[in-house]
């Protein structure tokens, strides 16, 4: 199977679930497919419409100089946006990961910052939200 993260966000987070081989090819399409419908769907969609600004991928500095790096945040009209995409089971070191994300990116942008766990293998969209405090 060939994947490219330019043809599907989330594509990366399969890919690499692929080469520690807790995906078989047969899960990587099948949720590749579910992730194809679930960025259309009504609820997700406006994260990935092309009219938003958008980065995936970014590395962000914490106050400690430790990288952190998010799957996606996006720009939207009432702040900032971090996703993060994982497969396998929900855990609540997931949510401390995203929460800290929106964290730095919150103290430097100075806007609201939301956060989405996208849970593909679940397929299940659990969402974590973090004052700016």
């Amino acid at each position: 199977i060939k994947i490219a993260e330019t043809e599907m966000p989330g594509l990366m987070a399969i890919r690499e679930e692929l080469r520690a081989g807790s995906l078989t090819e047969a899960e990587a399409v099948r949720i590749q497919e579910w992730l194809g419908a679930l960025l259309t769907s009504t609820e997700v969609a406006p994260y990935f419409q092309a009219a938003n600004v958008a980065i995936t991928e970014a590395t962000l500095i914490d106050a400690h100089g430790k990288a952190h790096r998010p799957d996606r945040i996006v720009r939207m009209n009432d702040g900032l946006v971090v996703i993060d995409m994982k497969t396998g089971t929900p855990r609540e070191h997931h949510h401390d990961q995203v929460r800290g994300y929106m964290r730095i990116v919150g103290g430097v942008e100075k806007t609201s910052v939301r956060g989405y766990l996208f849970y593909l293998r679940e397929k299940k969209i659990d969402m974590t939200e973090v004052n700016n405090a």
